[in-house]
């Protein structure tokens, strides 16, 4: 989607229109990822998510209030299904993507080293949700919106 140049260490130029194609394909590659996630592991397969909290029953941080690991399985994929919806929206994406981060980083402390090779295409993803919606250039890109004409851009 952002094809290189062949010279300068294969750097492009960012024109708008492909940048709206190339952030649209990550938007849509990240969230159809986490939505797919939430449904197969956790609301589509209840027993594969108990199985999991059985295993590691610290990742039931609700259990302290009375929660069940299949209500908890339920939250999660809730919430995973949520958070998979607002990337591929891109409103807010600095917040959408430091609020996705938060589960995916906790996680880390149970499973270490391969947890972060896993998740780490999702880090980059996230970054540079974090970097383009920092950008007045960017951020209109970014979140599928055009800039209407007329209006000053500082």
């Amino acid at each position: 989607m952002l094809p290189p140049r062949l010279n300068d260490g294969g750097r492009t130029d960012l024109d708008l229109a492909t940048l709206r194609r190339a952030t649209f394909g990550l938007k849509l590659g990240a969230g159809v990822t986490l939505i797919s996630l939430a449904i197969v592991e956790k609301l589509a397969n209840p027993e594969m998510a108990r199985a999991m909290l059985e295993q590691e029953p610290l990742l039931n941080l609700l259990a302290p209030f009375g929660v069940s690991a299949d209500a908890f399985a339920v939250v999660a994929g809730s919430v995973e299904l949520l958070l998979g919806l607002l990337v591929i929206s891109g409103a807010l994406p600095q917040v959408v993507a430091i609020l996705t981060a938060v589960p995916f980083t906790a996680t880390l402390a149970l499973f270490g080293a391969t947890e972060f090779l896993g998740h780490l295409p999702l880090y980059g993803v996230l970054l540079s949700f974090l970097v383009l919606g920092s950008l007045e250039e960017t951020s209109h890109s970014l979140s599928g919106l055009r800039r209407r004409a007329g209006v000053p851009t500082h």
